[in-house]
């Protein structure tokens, strides 16, 4: 947060103020010279670190205080503590006022001090308690106290108590480090407008505060508040030259949202707070102006700042094609050189191996492995090819196919469009797929998909019949902590049946802690058919409605995380009545060493209200394992 200093011995600790408390009242004048001489002896000692030679002359001037002066005693005690604070020693200077504390005897000073040690000695909750229990009137706590108290619910992430401390103090006086920690956390708490306008109003009295302004905005990109962010960022700078600089301070700040932070715990938080958001886009319309830049310092790092963000989006010909550029203007420039070492560690061929199986209640038993390859080949371009085998059982049918595709990709600022032919083993027409993304926004994408391929049945593939497809999804991230998708489905099959299949899902994220996440999740999907099959069992309507809950634990081992689902799941199928069907899944995940990942996954599903028959099962499962490899 905010940086100052203001009077009485005031000294910055990080983002907090420490007051170095001064005795009042006249007392040391009164006392008497050896008193005096002891407690400036223990001041400067403590000032060269020599806390041995200090604690000496503390207790001798303690020695010197008139024994009816409690008053002269407790000020040495007070400026002990205050002055341990100042070298970083907390416990000690805590261990020093607790007995003054507990007993009444502290004034209002060293009850803050107090609990500024404990604050910065990570006991947050012992200073939370002390503030509860012995200052019930805020109004005889001086300020640096509550600016305490009000930093310590920010940083627990309790925004609106830290607001209303903020609030209380700005009340009685006018700070603008208080007004900008206050501007934090009404973003928090999701009301923009008045933290906006704390923003502006610091900006107006000092906008030597931009910088901090701007720190504020980092921090937002990392919360996922990209909104926010880019509000903060229009409000830094008076002069175009200023405007032009944090211009390009906020795009390089965009691109470092996402780096890594060389910490495993913080990249996790970061990552689910972003859930999947990048901010390819929002770089683009911000630096690209950047690069036209009459000053070369701007125009170099504008264009060293978009190789980086195309080369992290799979934009591999642009980004070559702009460092190209940069190189020719600064080619000894460290973030040109940054950029280039970023594209050399670009993998040119990934490889992904899969493998998934699962049974349901009616004993359908599906599995398949795959192996998909892909490579790039220049401007832009990449080729793709893969293997499969699929095998697909009910309670009459044992059948099998084998599948193989190649094509190319191509890479767009606005997404991807891809081909391929598709082969599925003798008996089986040829297919095809072909593709296209599109990202309308840093926070929405819209996917269609049309082809030819085996309709997913065991029957549709003891008979090679196979289905013409169009498949479209959207996916959203309209909201802080929301995630929804869309999907719509059909299908003409070669027997003259067809399909139609649309679903809605999505996530609210409950709450984020250090090592977990917690999230609501639901869906809705709806299948029908234009006629009933019983050789593949086509439902003339199915429904299904899921919800439930889940948690990823972040475990204290590079790249590695479990997450648990349970969801609670209704569905229809024909004329059968509604059955419950909840299910639980594990996942593990992790990344290893020279860019592999592998994704463990285990389902067990329960089957209940489920209509008569004797081939109905009880439970269900499922299995999955994906490995993937670049280099």
């Amino acid at each position: 947060m905010a940086v100052f200093i203001g009077r009485k011995g005031l000294a910055l600790l990080g983002c907090t103020c420490l007051w170095i408390w001064q005795a009042g009242d006249g007392l040391v004048d009164a006392a008497p010279s050896a008193y005096t001489v002891f407690l400036t002896q223990g001041e400067e000692e403590m000032g060269r670190g020599n806390f041995v030679a200090a604690e000496d002359a503390f207790a001798q001037a303690k020695k010197a205080a008139p024994s009816a002066a409690e008053d002269l005693v407790r000020d040495v005690d007070a400026r002990r503590a205050a002055l341990y604070i100042h070298a970083g020693e907390y416990d000690r200077s805590a261990r020093i006022l607790k007995p003054y504390v507990e007993s009444r005897k502290a004034s209002g000073h060293m009850i803050c001090d107090y609990m500024m040690a404990l604050r910065f000695d990570n006991r947050g909750k012992e200073a939370l308690e002390v503030f509860r229990t012995y200052c019930p009137d805020w109004q005889q706590v001086p300020s640096y106290g509550l600016q305490t108290v009000g930093d310590i619910y920010l940083r627990a992430g309790d925004w609106r108590q830290a607001s209303a401390v903020y609030a209380f103090i700005n009340k009685r006086e006018n700070l603008d480090y208080v007004h900008l920690s206050n501007a934090y956390a009404l973003a928090m708490l999701g009301r923009e407008g008045k933290a906006a306008a704390e923003y502006r109003e610091v900006l107006r009295h000092n906008p030597k505060f931009a910088d901090a302004v701007a720190g504020d905005g980092d921090a937002y990109l990392r919360e996922g508040k990209l909104e926010m962010a880019r509000l903060v960022y229009r409000l830094a700078g008076e002069t175009s030259g200023e405007a032009e600089r944090y211009a390009l301070r906020y795009g390089e700040a965009l691109v470092a949202a996402t780096d890594d932070l060389q910490n495993e715990r913080q990249n996790f938080v970061r990552d689910e707070l972003l859930d999947g958001k990048g901010y390819f886009h929002e770089i683009q319309r911000v630096l690209k102006p950047l690069t036209k830049s009459g000053n070369l310092e701007v125009r170099t790092r504008a264009r060293a700042a978009l190789v980086k963000n195309a080369a992290n989006q799979g934009w591999r010909g642009a980004a070559e094609c702009e460092f190209s550029q940069a190189l020719s203007e600064a080619n000894d420039h460290p973030a040109v050189l940054s950029a280039g070492a970023l594209l050399a560690h670009q993998t040119d061929q990934d490889l992904a191996l899969a493998y998934t199986s699962s049974l349901d209640n009616k004993r359908n038993h599906a599995s398949a492995w795959t192996a998909d390859y892909r490579a790039y080949l220049g401007g832009n371009l990449y080729g793709v090819a893969g293997l499969g085998f699929t095998r697909l059982q009910d309670d009459r049918l044992h059948t099998s196919y084998r599948s193989s595709y190649a094509g190319a990709a191509y890479r767009f600022e606005r997404g991807e469009a891809q081909m391929t032919g598709n082969a599925f083993g003798s008996g089986f027409r040829g297919g095809y797929t072909a593709s296209l993304t599109y990202e309308g926004s840093d926070a929405m994408r819209l996917s269609f998909a049309i082809g030819r391929r085996p309709h997913d049945a065991a029957g549709t593939v003891a008979d090679k019949i196979c289905e013409d497809f169009h498949s479209l999804h959207l996916d959203l991230l309209p909201w802080e902590r929301w995630r929804i998708g869309v999907d719509y489905a059909w299908s003409a099959l070669a027997d003259g049946n067809d399909s139609r299949a649309w679903g809605l899902d999505g996530s609210y994220r409950l709450s984020l802690r250090h090592t977990y996440r917690d999230a609501l999740l639901f869906s809705y999907g709806h299948e029908h058919y234009r006629e009933e099959r019983d050789r593949y069992d086509s439902p003339d309507c199915s429904v299904d409605y899921a919800a439930g809950f889940s948690r990823k634990w972040f475990i204290p081992r590079r790249g590695r995380q479990i997450e648990w689902i349970q969801m609670l799941d209704w569905s229809r199928d024909d004329d059968d009545p509604m059955s419950f069907s909840p299910y639980s899944r594990l996942a593990w995940h992790e990344d290893l060493p020279a860019g592999q990942s592998l994704l463990l996954g285990a389902q067990y599903n329960w089957y209940f209200h489920q209509p008569g028959g004797e081939h109905r099962r009880p439970n269900g499962y499922g299995f999955d394992v994906h490995y993937e490899i670049g280099w």
